[in-house]
């Protein structure tokens, strides 16, 4: 958890949030180990609306940050600093969370590193390979704990010289 925003804020959340609120909500966002979980806490607490037809502002959105209060379930609006800082998290997390929900109604399951687009990706065939290469060298057996284990190792005067030697 960050400090909290400047005293000379607009919202005064300074006043309004104290330090034990804010450890007991970043403690609570970080007991929440699902990622997906994480983004709908967020999501909850980030409200956006859509800019105004006629305004002349260039941003498509406006955001407003709520922190909940846990005592009497309220939320009080607290300014976009004292928000990523209460959750130590960057402003890119909130813009791909709005972003995410803008394009779906509800968060898709997380799919990180769950891809099957792998270029480099070793074929059983070579792993095979790899393991019979490696069988084919002379198995010693350790000299520390002999009787309690099951386990194989390579000589400790094998090189890369000498593997070459097997092939």
């Amino acid at each position: 958890m960050g400090p909290p925003c400047k005293l000379s804020c607009r919202l005064k959340c300074v006043d309004k949030v104290s330090d034990e609120i804010r450890k007991i909500l970043f403690a609570g966002y970080l007991a929440i180990e699902d990622h997906s979980r994480q983004w709908d806490f967020i999501a909850r607490y980030v409200k956006v609306s859509n800019k105004q037809e006629g305004s002349v502002i260039s941003r498509q959105c406006s955001k407003k940050y709520y922190l909940p209060i846990p005592n009497n379930n309220t939320e009080i609006q607290v300014c976009k600093t004292m928000f990523l800082r209460t959750f130590s998290i960057s402003e890119k997390v909130v813009q791909t969370v709005c972003l995410k929900l803008q394009n779906l109604p509800a968060f898709m399951a997380d799919r990180r590193g769950k891809h099957t687009n792998r270029p480099a990706r070793i074929s059983d065939e070579v792993k095979e390979c790899i393991n019979d290469h490696i069988s084919s060298f002379p198995i010693v057996e350790s000299h520390y704990t002999r009787d309690r284990t099951m386990k194989k190792f390579l000589d400790s005067d094998l090189n890369i010289s000498k593997m070459y030697q097997y092939v």
